[in-house]
């Protein structure tokens, strides 16, 4: 335990009074997270990846120092109650000994700042040659295999020759092992969570297919005589793997049932391995937070038995080079619907910085976002009850080891934000949507475009206010509070779904799906009836390769009571608790918002809070209201009652 001083209540561990997967659960002080990577393994690994920053003199002796003392003082800098250090990463217990027993004293360090500590630990990953060294004879056995027998290297890596990083297998006994053993040591050290990352697998060695025909015969009834070579139907790590490394799959494909089998199974495989850890580390500490870090293309954002719902998935937010507006709306509505309206939510604008072109390895992370992005990204986060990641890993690290003028700026920019967020809990804590739209998509069905976030970044773009609810979330109670109800692509949906549709229809929602929605039975195979034959009640409209007439017509639909618009491109959200309405206005671009017009709230004059040296005035003009000078971001808190004229 990490002692009997008192800490901050944002610790959610069960749902609020009330809570539904679109209402955070309350809490007294946001958590300031930032990912503080560094040490001796982090920078082996880094090498072994070819990461390009590590291979600068000036920039490997910040990461390597990290862990000083004279680097405690960033955490206040930046307004941090939450970091992540590097624990474990696949190497040798021989070889992480000695970074854990120096983390074992920073981690105390950091705790009599009021600052809690996640070990971050890989799943997957494995650096075999380190273990060769260390005369573990075996770990051959431990590693994933392909339908040819191949070992599956990691995939986001640039190698010099041969791979270095390779995937093990999340069934061998002395890996599970290892693992439950990082557990134990981190605990030990008084870490208050553990995040996975490296999550993945693409296994087809003895055990894993074993594993496979059973899942199969237990799912579908379905036997095989010989197994096809499932890396043609590869997602996540694995497809990564093909894409980067060039390793491709060289067996038969997988008929349609087959793929969606192998799928599911591997799904299953990574949550039961999650949970095994989970269960491990919550019986030696009740109060720890174990959490993954979960990609789009997993098909899910969070395990069952996640305690927080975590992602690097985001994009930096702003304007692209080409005046295209960039934001995370989508992804962080499907943030909120993982939740639960429970767990805390965690994300890092990994993908894009300085608005670079996107490219398959991450690097573009390595590259600090400037401190206005910083602030951007920290506020999207909150609008939406999360936390924003920050991530000085690369250049901003360096940059404050020595103390340079650019990466002070950012670092104050960015402690800024946080003291704002820290200060004005009640702009946040328990506040629920206002959306009379759902869009409902299917958790943990990784396919060409996981939880259908393409169709939901079109919606965003078009204006349009939803709040997401995923089909295992499905009830009565999940769908009473909307009056329009759209399925996208959900591919199985049985009688029991059906049944809700329906009575939701009967109430008066207006239930629309697309044409893939119900294709599929309960065994993964095609259905014979289409969706408008079983369910009379649902509108078809048009596909998932048509967003923009799925938006027009959930516009025409949509009764929302507010309405915002901008001179500028902004985002904006409109949020409720107790009577009252927290309207967040954030600007996109790097000049102010000349006037922001409110429909809906009638005239009277709302609070105004902001971060920034001057914030916006607020003005009656006519039947609407007027915001005047948005510099960046705001919050208005309207006293009930609203009325509009």
């Amino acid at each position: 335990m990490t002692g009997s001083h008192e800490w901050p209540s944002w610790q959610p561990m069960s749902p609020s009074s009330g809570a539904t997967p679109t209402t955070p659960t309350p809490s007294r002080e946001p958590i300031r997270y930032a990912r503080w990577e560094g040490g001796p393994i982090h920078i082996v690994k880094g090498l072994l990846s070819g990461w390009p920053y590590v291979q600068e003199p000036d920039e490997i002796h910040a990461a390597m120092d990290w862990y000083d003392d004279a680097n405690l003082a960033h955490l206040a800098g930046a307004e941090l109650n939450w970091i992540s250090v590097t624990w474990s990463v696949g190497f040798p217990p021989e070889d992480e000994v000695w970074q854990q027993r120096m983390l074992s004293d920073y981690i105390a360090k950091c705790h009599r700042q009021r600052v809690r500590v996640t070990a971050y630990m890989s799943m997957a990953n494995v650096f075999p040659d380190a273990w060769r060294r260390r005369a573990w004879p075996d770990i051959e056995e431990w590693l994933q295999r392909d339908a040819q027998g191949r070992p599956i290297p990691y995939g986001a890596a640039e190698y010099i020759g041969e791979p270095s990083r390779y995937l093990a297998c999340l069934k061998h006994p002395k890996w599970r092992e290892y693992l439950l053993g990082q557990v134990r040591s981190a605990i030990a050290a008084g870490a208050d969570g553990i995040i996975y990352d490296n999550v993945g697998s693409g296994c087809q060695c003895d055990r894993c297919e074993s594993a496979f025909r059973a899942f199969s015969l237990a799912r579908s009834g379905r036997e095989f005589e010989n197994l096809p070579d499932f890396g043609h139907t590869a997602v996540g790590l694995v497809d990564k793997v093909q894409r980067v490394v060039g390793i491709q799959p060289a067996g038969s494909k997988p008929d349609e049932q087959a793929g969606w089998l192998w799928r599911s199974f591997v799904d299953q495989l990574l949550a039961d391995s999650f949970a095994e850890l989970a269960t491990a580390a919550h019986a030696l500490r009740s109060d720890v937070l174990v959490y993954a870090n979960n990609n789009i293309d997993m098909g899910t954002l969070a395990y069952r038995t996640a305690d927080v719902v975590s992602t690097e998935d985001g994009h930096e937010p702003g304007i692209a080079k080409d005046g295209t507006p960039v934001e995370n709306g989508a992804l962080f509505r499907l943030l909120v619907a993982s939740s639960d309206g429970r767990r805390p939510m965690r994300v890092e604008c990994a993908v894009g910085h300085g608005m670079a072109t996107i490219d398959e390895l991450g690097w573009s992370r390595f590259v600090p976002m400037a401190p206005r992005a910083q602030q951007r990204s920290i506020a999207e986060a909150a609008i939406y009850g999360a936390a924003a990641e920050i991530n000085p890993e690369g250049y901003l690290k360096g940059g404050l080891s020595r103390r340079d003028d650019w990466a002070l700026e950012t670092w104050r920019a960015i402690g800024r934000y946080h003291a704002f967020l820290a200060a004005n809990p009640d702009l946040y804590a328990g506040t629920r949507s206002t959306a009379t739209t759902a869009v409902v998509v299917p958790d943990s069905w990784p396919d060409q475009d996981p939880l259908r976030k393409s169709v939901l970044g079109a919606l965003v773009a078009s204006g349009v206010d939803f709040d997401v609810v995923l089909d295992r979330q499905l009830s009565d109670h999940s769908l009473r509070p909307y009056r329009v109800v759209l399925l996208v692509d959900v591919p199985v949906i049985g009688a029991s779904a059906a049944e809700l549709f329906a009575g939701a229809a009967r109430r008066g929602s207006i239930v629309l799906a697309t044409p893939g929605s119900g294709r599929l039975t309960s065994t993964l195979v095609p259905a014979v009836d289409d969706l408008s034959q079983r369910m009379p009640s649902v509108r078809m409209t048009a596909g998932v390769d048509r967003p923009d007439e799925l938006a027009a017509v959930l516009e025409q639909l949509s009764d929302t009571p507010h309405r915002v618009s901008a001179s500028g491109r902004i985002v904006w959200q409109v949020r409720r608790r107790d009577g009252n309405l927290f309207v967040h206005l954030l600007n996109l671009d790097d000049v102010p918002v000349a006037t922001i017009t409110l429909t809906g709230f009638g005239r009277r004059l709302p609070y105004v809070f902001s971060p920034d040296s001057v914030a916006p005035g607020v003005q009656a003009s006519g039947t609407h209201l007027q915001v005047v000078g948005l510099d960046l971001y705001a919050v208005l808190k309207f006293i009930e009652p609203v009325s509009a004229p």
